[in-house]
């Protein structure tokens, strides 16, 4: 079982946060493939560089990188493109309209073909019904 992590902007920007996960894993007793790090997009933008750096530091540990609350903030193809992602987390205000707005099912269908297109694993939050 994976255990998600949601990491604000601050916990995202700390400055060990790369060298701190190890020694959390290790007094856990959980194995990096297991643990799911949730970023939002708003914390993608704020430098790209230091944001793609972190991320392929904490990918080379085993630990899954998330998008968390896709389409909400700044989505940007580009950072689809250079981050190493492995999940994208369609965000449940988009779910809720999924069928009572015809366009929101059309974004929703982009986003879910373009996540498998870059062989990326889908999860839509707030599912509350088989529809």
């Amino acid at each position: 079982m994976t255990v998600a992590v949601n990491l604000s902007l601050k916990q995202f920007r700390q400055p060990k946060l790369v060298e701190t996960v190890p020694g959390i894993l290790d007094v856990k007793d959980l194995d990096p493939q297991f643990l799911e790090l949730e970023i939002t997009e708003t914390t993608t933008i704020q430098n790209i560089e230091f944001t793609t750096a972190v991320l392929k530091n904490l990918e080379a540990m085993g630990v899954l990188i998330s998008i968390d609350d896709f389409g909400t903030g700044h989505s940007s193809l580009h950072r689809l493109q250079v981050l190493p992602l492995h999940n994208i987390k369609i965000d449940k205000s988009f779910v809720s309209e999924l069928t009572t707005d015809h366009k929101v099912a059309y974004i929703i269908k982009a986003i879910v073909d373009l996540g498998r297109s870059l062989g990326l694993r889908l999860i839509a939050e707030g599912v509350e019904n088989p529809e």
